[in-house]
């Protein structure tokens, strides 16, 4: 495993930036935000930029390694964050009907199942969760008792 944290950037679909607000350098890894109301600027440092990405690419860049590393005995992670309607979901699960956009869960259950099928001299337990944390509730994404979001888990 190369490193364990790696911090990726994906933007949503724009045909391009506002170069005074955000000025990015994709080999330095970094994005400068200014707030215009406030002259104030934020810097960001990442480790990979993803703008107007197909979802295969975000896959390939970001959790195949990981996926590799899962199967050499290690756990893996992958964790999404921003604020609502950002994307999130979209990277994760992808869309419903076109097979090209489905996200990162359903790829990498692929490429697990694909690895586990290459190693048949080799026993496997497979465990996955996919929790969402939200105003502090954690919630299990596949089980059916969170219908609704009303059996969330305080976080303490």
């Amino acid at each position: 495993m190369r490193n364990s944290v790696r911090v990726a950037v994906r933007t949503r679909p724009t045909p391009n930036f506002n170069d005074k607000i955000f000025c990015i350098d994709e080999e330095q890894g970094t994005i400068d935000v200014t707030v215009p109301s406030r002259n104030d600027v934020s810097h960001f440092k990442f480790d990979k930029m993803f703008h107007n990405a197909p979802q295969e690419r975000v896959f390939d860049d970001c959790v195949r390694d990981i996926i590799t590393s899962v199967m050499e005995g290690y756990n893996g992670t992958v964790m999404v964050y921003g604020q609502t309607g950002a994307g999130k979901t979209f990277t994760m699960s992808g869309g419903p009907r076109n097979f090209e956009l489905r996200g990162i869960i359903p790829r990498a259950i692929s490429a697990i199942y694909e690895e586990v099928s290459n190693r048949p001299e080799t026993a496997y337990t497979i465990r996955i969760s996919y929790t969402e944390i939200y105003t502090e509730f954690m919630y299990d994404l596949l089980s059916s008792l969170s219908v609704g979001k009303q059996s969330g888990n305080e976080l303490q």
